[in-house]
């Protein structure tokens, strides 16, 4: 077991503590003069003054934890308080205790609280009023400091005398007898009782410790092995009593008979203990008049040995019969449990550092300042100074093809067969003292000191990549595993060589401290690595997946928290300051003395520690949590502690977490380790905490609620609002950029309209009026005969007639054009309109046939092909003088034809000149290339012309409203 040690440095209210309990969900309860405090492992807090002032005003001076898991408590004065979840109360002088100071609590078989004060003895039977036990049946005026059960519904009560009730007492006459204990020298003052194995009764009192065996009837006799005066008792679960005593420290006395006994400084806070308690986990905790104390199986074992010296930690060696040589100045030989000094009667004068037992059965001593010595089994000695090269040793090493190794303050040199050779002078050789050895292959050293590292092969120091990597660390230790890896402990973490890489291990988390002093690996591929204050065992696989960058902690470690456990520090500078036992367990060199750690860890049994939620910070500001956490959009960072109420030293504890929602995997935390969360997006989150042990399962949890809420411009609803006012927008300008075309073309069609009047008006009508006049001069001036022949100036005037018939014609065209704008919608109705009007017009015979399904055309393109359409006719009619003109208008499946044909005078390519007046053949080529089609014409001198458009209904094809259609 090892002890661990809290006081006001620690963050104790009061360092004197008067009484203990453990409640159902883990806390331990301490009473002191100054009030309550409850322990989680880790926090002191001062508890219930709120609740019931008499708790800081008078101080606690007893505890009791009934069967419903609320606190009864004794005060120094303020009578009886009762908390229970949400509230308290308190039982003073109107509650029936005219004694305020109670000094003892109980709760029998029936579920009664008992309290005993220094004057009377109270029961509470009624639960709103406690009634004197004390002053019926002859027992007056009673001083009770302890109360226990007899086992039978009873009950012992002892302060100035001792007494057993009846278990049929009631609130009439009760039955009681008092049992006589062996005369002191001062007045009987009982301070705690505990009950034993079937009757008996121990009895801690000022004038010793005193055991009643059988109950009432036998006899007290007083226990010589327990020195002083007994102050507390407790019988633990494995039936061993724990006395406290005033100035005598703590004893435990175990059913074989054995007495072990913890003293302070080393193990207690304190010689006077005032109260002891058991925890679920079977630690012992120790209330002393300097702090507290807690005893715990941790696997660890430190045996202090007598005239260690702080600076000077020297070494370990396990020896064949796994019996352990410890060197500290002196030399230690611990075998059985039994630790015996050892004299060499031919080394004297010089201290030992090291020693170490060759396979051969040979003995090796190394000394400061007198080299080393090797005894062989039949008691020859060598001695060997000047061959190893300087006579500081520091550490043995045997290799199995190598012989021997000495680590030296000068370097290294290799005994074998009788020979030493020293490497101390080489080239190469480091000329530090050397801090560990590591054997690679057959010939081959390693070999780390205060400058780094240094490979040494087949009799010469060479150049290592491993080396040069590493650079100047201090190397404390080095370890080949068997996969050829190089491990390397220096004062900045861990490193590991392996295929030409060098990986820098940090775990300061798990070991408070960078540095790595030890390495050991175990036949399960476990490594011991030790720092200055603490000892982690966690699967090779572990530390390479670390290396690695596959985990950012330790998987499932095993850490030893030997300076916090124990007072001790670990050793270093040596090359022995660790070694693995013969069971699977290991030896480390500390400053008090040689610290043992099991193979295995102690059972742990139940369930592990609950968590605790223990504070909550948004953006530093401390919430209440009633509930889901709310985080509002401003939120920036989020800090959760959530520890376990972990009173327990056992190593073993595995804690992890994971913001579900949001942390892909799991991490692994140390128990006072705070999740950090920045920036979370926004949604809904479950912060979860497990708590196990290792190798065992079940697992305690802790989940919160976590609602990160986002900016209103980013939630769905505002969103979605956003996108219907664009959509709205979008309609709205749509509506009104349709209102302006509109607004536009009907100004347009008015002015068109305007300029058709006036056109009509002026240009038409006068070019009637002149018309007019030609044809009545013509009528005039007509030949009377058949046979007369027209004259020159009746040619001219003919000629002038058909001019200005032409001018009316293609007048009355551009206003029909000015009144009716084609405004596309149906091509072959427009079509058929403009035939119409040129039939009516001209006299001239057009035919017109339609084919296929008809596609509307979007605007731009029939207008394009109504304009080029109406050009080729016009082309027809005015310059080719044609008689009969065939249109035909086809839909097939991917584009519109349009071809016109007729038996006008035609014309051959090259000869027309489109520079005059007309559109021209130019504008309609123009025209059906601006909407992807094409012209084709086909035309010889007094053959006619045919002439073909092609429109793709590619980007041309537009979809019609059924209000269009209807139009």
């Amino acid at each position: 077991m090892t002890s661990r040690v809290w006081s006001i440095q620690d963050g104790l209210p009061d360092q004197v503590i008067l009484s203990m309990a453990q409640t159902p969900d883990q806390y331990l309860w301490l009473g002191t003069r100054l009030g309550l405090v409850r322990f989680d492992g880790y926090h002191f807090i001062d508890y219930g003054a709120d609740l019931a002032p008499a708790l800081h005003d008078f101080g606690v001076d007893c505890v009791l934890v009934v069967r419903d898991g609320s606190l009864w408590l004794g005060t120094q004065g303020g009578g009886v308080v009762h908390l229970f979840p949400g509230g308290g109360r308190t039982y003073n002088t109107r509650a029936g205790i005219a004694n305020g100071l109670i000094r003892a609590l109980y709760q029998d078989e029936a579920g009664r609280i008992w309290a005993g004060t220094d004057n009377g003895l109270y029961r509470l039977d009624s639960g709103e009023h406690f009634s004197r036990i004390d002053d019926r049946g002859g027992i007056h005026g009673a001083a009770v400091h302890a109360i226990v059960g007899d086992g039978h519904g009873g009950v012992w009560a002892g302060g100035s005398r001792l007494l057993h009730i009846d278990a049929s007492a009631g609130l009439g006459t009760i039955s009681w007898q008092e049992v006589a204990l062996p005369q002191q020298k001062g007045s009987l003052r009982i301070w705690s009782m505990a009950k034993g194995s079937g009757e008996s009764l121990w009895i801690a009192t000022l004038g010793g410790l005193y055991h009643l065996p059988d109950g009432v009837g036998s006899v007290a006799t007083k226990e010589p092995r327990v020195l002083g005066s007994a102050l507390s008792l407790l019988v633990d679960s494995h039936r061993q009593l724990w006395v406290g005593t005033m100035d005598e420290g703590l004893y435990l006395l175990s059913e074989n008979g054995s007495v072990t006994r913890a003293r302070a400084p080393d193990q207690l806070a304190s010689n006077s203990v005032l109260a002891l308690a058991e925890d679920r986990s079977h630690d012992l905790w120790a209330g002393t008049q300097s702090g507290l104390t807690r005893f715990s199986a941790t696997g660890m074992h430190l045996t202090r040995v007598p005239g260690a010296i702080d600076s000077e930690f020297g070494s370990v060696a396990v020896d064949a019969d796994d019996s352990l040589w410890v060197c500290s100045r002196r030399l230690t030989h611990i075998r059985n449990g039994r630790m015996e000094p050892v004299n060499l009667p031919s080394i004297t004068g010089f201290a030992i550092h090291s020693v170490m037992r060759e396979r051969s059965g040979a003995f090796w001593v190394g000394t400061l300042g007198r080299g080393a010595y090797r005894i062989a089994p039949g008691g020859h000695i060598d001695h060997y100074t000047s061959e190893i090269g300087t006579n500081y040793i520091r550490g043995f090493l045997e290799t199995p093809f190598d012989g021997v190794w000495i680590a030296s303050d000068g370097g290294v040199a290799n005994w074998r067969d009788g020979h030493v050779t020293s490497f101390q002078n080489v080239p190469g050789a480091p000329h530090a003292p050397t801090l560990s050895m590591a054997a690679g292959a057959p010939g081959e050293l390693w070999v780390g000191t205060y400058h780094g590292l240094s490979l040494l092969r087949n009799g010469a120091f060479v150049a290592a990549p491993a080396a040069d990597a590493l650079g100047s660390h201090a190397v404390s230790a080095i370890h080949v595993s068997d996969d050829g890896a190089l491990w390397i402990g220096t004062e900045s973490g861990l490193f590991r060589w392996h295929d030409n890489q060098l990986q820098h291990i940090r775990l300061e988390a798990d070991m408070n401290a960078p540095a790595i002093l030890t390495i050991l690996e175990d036949g399960h591929h476990r490594m011991w690595l030790g720092g200055p204050t603490t000892v982690v065992r966690a699967d090779r696989s572990s530390f390479e997946s670390l290396a690695a960058g596959k985990d950012k902690r330790l998987f499932n470690p095993e850490i030893f928290a030997v300076s916090l456990e124990t007072g001790a520090e670990l050793g270093s500078g040596a090359a022995s300051t660790a070694e693995l036992d013969r069971s699977g367990g290991a030896w480390f060199t500390t400053n008090e003395g040689p610290l043992h750690i099991q193979a295995s860890n102690p059972r742990h049994d139940g369930a592990p520690p609950p968590i605790m939620l223990g504070q909550v910070l948004v953006d530093g500001e401390r919430v209440a949590v009633k509930g889901p956490v709310i985080l509002q959009p401003s939120a920036k960072t989020l800090v959760i502690d959530a520890p376990p109420i972990a009173l327990s030293a056992r190593p073993g504890l595995q804690l992890r977490r994971r913001l579900i929602g949001f942390d892909p995997d799991w991490v692994a935390i140390s128990p006072l380790q705070s999740a950090t969360y920045t920036n979370l997006p926004a949604g809904h989150y479950t912060y979860r905490v497990e708590a196990s042990w290792k190798d065992a399962p079940g697992a305690t949890v802790l989940e919160l609620p976590i609602v990160q809420r986002t900016h209103f411009y980013r939630q769905p609803a505002f969103l979605v609002a956003c996108l219907v006012a664009l959509l709205l927008a979008i309609w709205a300008g749509h509506r009104m950029r349709v209102r302006q075309v509109m607004l536009r073309f009907r100004l347009v069609a008015e002015e068109r309209n305007r300029v058709a009047r006036e056109m009509h008006d002026t240009v038409v009508q006068g070019c009637i009026g002149v018309s007019s006049l030609l044809e009545a001069i013509a009528i005039r001036h007509a030949p009377v005969g058949a046979d007369d022949v027209p004259t020159d100036e009746a040619n001219l005037l003919n000629s002038a007639r058909e001019q200005i018939a032409v001018t009316i014609l293609e007048a009355r065209d551009a206003i029909w054009n000015l009144r009716h704008p084609h405004e596309g919608g149906n091509l072959s109705n427009s079509l058929r309109s403009l035939l119409d009007r040129i039939t009516t017009i001209q006299g001239k015979r057009v035919e017109f046939e339609s084919d296929g399904t008809a596609l509307s055309l979007n605007v731009e393109a029939e207008h394009e092909l109504f304009m080029t359409v109406r050009e080729a006719l016009h082309n027809a009619l005015v310059h080719a003088g044609a008689e009969h003109i065939r249109l035909s208008l086809r839909y097939v499946t991917d584009s519109v034809l349009v071809s016109i044909r007729d038996d006008g005078s035609g014309f051959t390519a090259g000869s027309t000149d489109d520079r005059g007046e007309h559109f021209g053949l130019l504008g309609m080529h123009e025209r059906m290339e601006r909407i992807g089609g094409t012209c084709r014409i086909d035309s010889a001198r007094d053959r006619g012309t045919m002439v073909e458009l092609h429109v793709p209904y590619e980007r041309n094809v537009r979809t019609v409203r059924p209000e269009q259609e209807s139009r």
